[in-house]
Protein backbone atom coordinates (compact mmCIF):
# COMPACT_ATOMS: atom_id res chain seq x y z
CA UNK A 1 0.00 0.00 0.00
CA UNK A 2 2.81 2.41 0.87
CA UNK A 3 4.48 1.71 -2.48
CA UNK A 4 1.20 2.45 -4.28
CA UNK A 5 0.99 5.81 -2.49
CA UNK A 6 4.63 6.48 -3.35
CA UNK A 7 4.12 5.78 -7.04
CA UNK A 8 0.85 7.74 -7.08
CA UNK A 9 2.56 10.85 -5.69
CA UNK A 10 5.40 10.61 -8.21
CA UNK A 11 2.91 10.17 -11.04
CA UNK A 12 0.83 13.09 -9.72
CA UNK A 13 3.90 15.36 -9.82
CA UNK A 14 4.60 14.49 -13.45
CA UNK A 15 0.98 14.74 -14.60
CA UNK A 16 0.28 18.01 -12.76
CA UNK A 17 3.47 19.57 -14.18
CA UNK A 18 2.47 18.72 -17.74
CA UNK A 19 -1.06 19.99 -17.11
CA UNK A 20 0.18 23.31 -15.67
CA UNK A 21 2.52 23.90 -18.60
CA UNK A 22 -0.29 23.27 -21.08
CA UNK A 23 -2.76 25.42 -19.14
CA UNK A 24 -0.45 28.32 -18.30
CA UNK A 25 2.15 28.38 -21.05
CA UNK A 26 4.07 31.63 -20.85
CA UNK A 27 7.55 31.29 -22.33
CA UNK A 28 9.78 33.23 -21.94
CA UNK A 29 8.82 33.73 -18.28
CA UNK A 30 8.90 37.02 -16.42
CA UNK A 31 10.99 35.52 -13.64
CA UNK A 32 14.73 34.93 -13.87
CA UNK A 33 16.50 31.59 -13.77
CA UNK A 34 18.01 32.72 -10.46
CA UNK A 35 14.53 32.96 -8.89
CA UNK A 36 13.70 29.49 -10.15
CA UNK A 37 16.94 27.98 -8.82
CA UNK A 38 16.35 29.59 -5.41
CA UNK A 39 12.94 27.90 -5.34
CA UNK A 40 14.59 24.54 -6.06
CA UNK A 41 17.31 24.96 -3.41
CA UNK A 42 15.23 23.74 -0.38
CA UNK A 43 14.48 20.49 -2.20
CA UNK A 44 18.16 19.95 -2.93
CA UNK A 45 18.95 20.55 0.75
CA UNK A 46 16.36 17.93 1.75
CA UNK A 47 17.87 15.48 -0.71
CA UNK A 48 21.39 16.17 0.55
CA UNK A 49 20.42 15.68 4.20
CA UNK A 50 18.67 12.40 3.38
CA UNK A 51 21.72 11.24 1.43
CA UNK A 52 23.98 11.89 4.42
CA UNK A 53 21.70 10.20 6.94
CA UNK A 54 20.61 7.17 4.89
CA UNK A 55 23.69 5.98 3.01
CA UNK A 56 23.44 2.40 4.36
CA UNK A 57 19.85 1.59 3.45
CA UNK A 58 19.73 3.69 0.30
CA UNK A 59 18.86 7.37 0.06
CA UNK A 60 15.93 8.96 -1.80
CA UNK A 61 16.74 10.35 -5.23
CA UNK A 62 13.74 10.56 -7.55
CA UNK A 63 11.79 11.67 -4.48
CA UNK A 64 13.43 15.10 -4.64
CA UNK A 65 14.79 15.20 -8.19
CA UNK A 66 11.38 14.89 -9.90
CA UNK A 67 9.74 17.64 -7.77
CA UNK A 68 12.82 19.81 -8.41
CA UNK A 69 12.45 19.30 -12.16
CA UNK A 70 8.77 20.14 -11.83
CA UNK A 71 9.64 23.52 -10.27
CA UNK A 72 12.21 24.17 -12.98
CA UNK A 73 9.77 23.34 -15.78
CA UNK A 74 6.90 25.36 -14.29
CA UNK A 75 9.22 28.23 -13.42
CA UNK A 76 10.59 28.49 -16.96
CA UNK A 77 7.45 27.63 -18.93
CA UNK A 78 4.49 29.08 -17.00
CA UNK A 79 3.63 32.76 -17.00
CA UNK A 80 1.52 33.07 -13.84
CA UNK A 81 3.44 34.00 -10.71
CA UNK A 82 0.67 32.54 -8.58
CA UNK A 83 1.01 29.19 -10.34
CA UNK A 84 4.77 29.24 -9.83
CA UNK A 85 4.62 30.11 -6.12
CA UNK A 86 1.96 27.51 -5.40
CA UNK A 87 3.95 24.91 -7.32
CA UNK A 88 7.19 25.57 -5.45
CA UNK A 89 5.54 25.14 -2.04
CA UNK A 90 3.47 22.17 -3.16
CA UNK A 91 6.58 20.43 -4.50
CA UNK A 92 8.46 21.11 -1.28
CA UNK A 93 5.64 19.46 0.68
CA UNK A 94 5.51 16.52 -1.75
CA UNK A 95 9.28 16.09 -1.43
CA UNK A 96 9.03 15.87 2.36
CA UNK A 97 6.21 13.33 2.11
CA UNK A 98 8.05 11.22 -0.47
CA UNK A 99 11.31 11.23 1.49
CA UNK A 100 9.55 10.28 4.74
CA UNK A 101 7.63 7.52 2.97
CA UNK A 102 10.85 6.31 1.32
CA UNK A 103 12.46 6.10 4.76
CA UNK A 104 9.60 3.95 6.02
CA UNK A 105 9.84 1.66 3.00
CA UNK A 106 13.60 1.01 3.25
CA UNK A 107 13.26 0.31 6.97
CA UNK A 108 10.48 -2.15 6.26
CA UNK A 109 10.10 -4.65 3.43
CA UNK A 110 12.17 -2.80 0.81
CA UNK A 111 15.73 -1.70 0.17
CA UNK A 112 17.31 0.79 -2.19
CA UNK A 113 20.75 -0.68 -1.56
CA UNK A 114 20.39 -4.32 -2.70
CA UNK A 115 24.12 -5.01 -2.66
CA UNK A 116 24.45 -3.86 0.94
CA UNK A 117 21.36 -5.85 1.98
CA UNK A 118 22.76 -9.02 0.42
CA UNK A 119 26.09 -8.51 2.20
CA UNK A 120 24.30 -8.04 5.54
CA UNK A 121 22.30 -11.23 4.99
CA UNK A 122 25.40 -13.25 4.06
CA UNK A 123 27.31 -11.86 7.02
CA UNK A 124 24.47 -12.83 9.36
CA UNK A 125 24.57 -16.38 7.97
CA UNK A 126 28.35 -16.68 8.35
CA UNK A 127 28.19 -15.44 11.94
CA UNK A 128 25.49 -17.99 12.77
CA UNK A 129 27.53 -20.80 11.22
CA UNK A 130 30.68 -19.77 13.09
CA UNK A 131 28.77 -19.61 16.37
CA UNK A 132 27.23 -23.04 15.75
CA UNK A 133 30.63 -24.51 14.84
CA UNK A 134 32.17 -23.24 18.06
CA UNK A 135 29.20 -24.49 20.08
CA UNK A 136 29.52 -27.98 18.61
CA UNK A 137 33.25 -28.10 19.21
CA UNK A 138 32.69 -27.00 22.79
CA UNK A 139 29.86 -29.48 23.43
CA UNK A 140 31.47 -32.63 21.98
CA UNK A 141 34.86 -34.31 22.47
CA UNK A 142 37.31 -33.85 19.61
CA UNK A 143 37.04 -37.49 18.50
CA UNK A 144 33.24 -37.50 18.39
CA UNK A 145 31.24 -38.67 15.38
CA UNK A 146 28.14 -36.54 14.90
CA UNK A 147 24.88 -37.84 13.43
CA UNK A 148 23.17 -35.99 10.58
CA UNK A 149 20.52 -33.56 11.74
CA UNK A 150 19.67 -30.01 12.83
CA UNK A 151 22.34 -28.26 14.87
CA UNK A 152 19.67 -27.25 17.38
CA UNK A 153 18.93 -30.94 18.06
CA UNK A 154 22.62 -31.82 18.42
CA UNK A 155 23.12 -29.01 20.91
CA UNK A 156 19.85 -29.66 22.73
CA UNK A 157 18.84 -26.03 22.30
CA UNK A 158 15.67 -25.60 20.18
CA UNK A 159 16.20 -21.87 19.72
CA UNK A 160 19.72 -22.27 18.39
CA UNK A 161 20.59 -22.70 14.72
CA UNK A 162 17.73 -20.68 13.21
CA UNK A 163 18.96 -18.04 10.76
CA UNK A 164 17.09 -15.24 8.99
CA UNK A 165 17.69 -15.41 5.25
CA UNK A 166 16.80 -12.44 3.04
CA UNK A 167 15.97 -12.69 -0.65
CA UNK A 168 16.24 -9.47 -2.66
CA UNK A 169 13.81 -9.26 -5.58
CA UNK A 170 13.59 -6.71 -8.39
CA UNK A 171 10.04 -5.42 -8.95
CA UNK A 172 8.32 -3.75 -11.89
CA UNK A 173 8.59 -0.37 -10.14
CA UNK A 174 12.30 -0.75 -9.29
CA UNK A 175 13.52 1.28 -12.32
CA UNK A 176 11.35 4.19 -11.13
CA UNK A 177 11.79 4.06 -7.36
CA UNK A 178 15.06 2.09 -7.05
CA UNK A 179 13.25 -0.03 -4.44
CA UNK A 180 13.78 -3.79 -4.24
CA UNK A 181 11.49 -6.11 -2.31
CA UNK A 182 13.10 -7.87 0.64
CA UNK A 183 11.57 -11.27 1.33
CA UNK A 184 12.54 -12.50 4.77
CA UNK A 185 12.62 -16.21 5.44
CA UNK A 186 14.17 -18.52 8.01
CA UNK A 187 16.49 -21.46 7.63
CA UNK A 188 17.98 -23.98 10.03
CA UNK A 189 21.61 -24.93 10.33
CA UNK A 190 22.05 -28.56 9.32
CA UNK A 191 24.88 -30.87 10.25
CA UNK A 192 25.80 -33.38 7.49
CA UNK A 193 27.15 -35.85 10.03
CA UNK A 194 30.60 -37.39 10.37
CA UNK A 195 33.60 -36.59 12.51
CA UNK A 196 33.31 -33.44 14.60
CA UNK A 197 36.19 -31.76 12.81
CA UNK A 198 34.76 -32.39 9.32
CA UNK A 199 31.06 -31.98 10.12
CA UNK A 200 31.48 -28.70 11.99
CA UNK A 201 33.16 -27.21 8.93
CA UNK A 202 30.45 -28.38 6.51
CA UNK A 203 27.35 -26.96 8.15
CA UNK A 204 24.68 -25.88 5.68
CA UNK A 205 21.44 -23.95 5.63
CA UNK A 206 18.14 -25.66 4.95
CA UNK A 207 14.84 -23.86 4.45
CA UNK A 208 12.35 -24.30 7.24
CA UNK A 209 9.11 -26.03 6.30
Amino acid sequence: MEVAIHLSLIAAVVISTVALVIWDWGYPPKRSIREVLIAVLPLIVVGGVCGLLMSATGAPLVEWVIPSLAILVVGMACGSERVFQRTRWAMFLVTIILCVNFTGLVHGDFTAAPGYSRVVSKTRQRMAMNAARKALEKSYPADSVLPEGPVATLLGEPNTGVVEVDTIERCWFTPITRLYLVKRGRAILWCPGGSLEAASKQLELRAMN
